[in-house]
């Protein structure tokens, strides 16, 4: 009877003796970055994604970027500045999706063709446009591109 009761106890004890292990998971990684890091991270997947979808055909990039940007939306309604910018990449990742699948239904027209590349070149320039009004730390929407001329010239004097 002894025999037969000590490995269970062993087994129990150790078992038991375990400490709870971490989880690395999305949501304990996405923890630890700031909103800051998350903000260009998404950007830059706006950009590395393009370049994949004209390299390789296909753009995880943008939709890796909008997972990011709706699971930090929610907590960067406190900050309007991040919640701006969020917001930004959210709808410019929608249209620009909504874009390349008008274009591919008329693709056979051959005016697809130009509205995608239209898209993507859209998709650049809000891309960059939004990196920029980051730094400068504005709201993307209201970030012009004359800002940066304006500051290289007070910069001259």
């Amino acid at each position: 009877m002894f025999v037969l009761t000590l490995p269970l106890t062993i087994k129990r004890n150790i078992c038991m003796s375990k400490k709870p292990t971490q989880k690395n998971d999305f949501s304990s990684i996405l923890d630890k970055l700031s909103i800051l890091d998350c903000t260009r991270i998404v950007y830059v997947c706006q950009i590395a994604g393009l370049l994949s979808l004209w390299i390789y055909g296909f753009a995880i990039f943008p939709v890796l970027g909008l997972i990011l940007s709706l699971l930090k939306y929610k907590s960067s309604k406190d900050n309007p500045l991040f919640a701006s910018h969020f917001k930004w990449q959210i709808m410019t990742v929608f249209v620009w999706f909504v874009a390349q699948i008008v274009g591919k239904a008329l693709f056979i027209l051959f005016v697809g063709y130009f509205i995608m590349i239209g898209a993507d070149i859209w998709m650049i320039y809000r891309a960059i446009r939004g990196f920029l009004a980051l730094v400068d730390e504005t709201n993307p929407s209201n970030y012009r591109l004359s800002n940066l001329k304006a500051e290289k010239s007070e910069s001259k004097d």
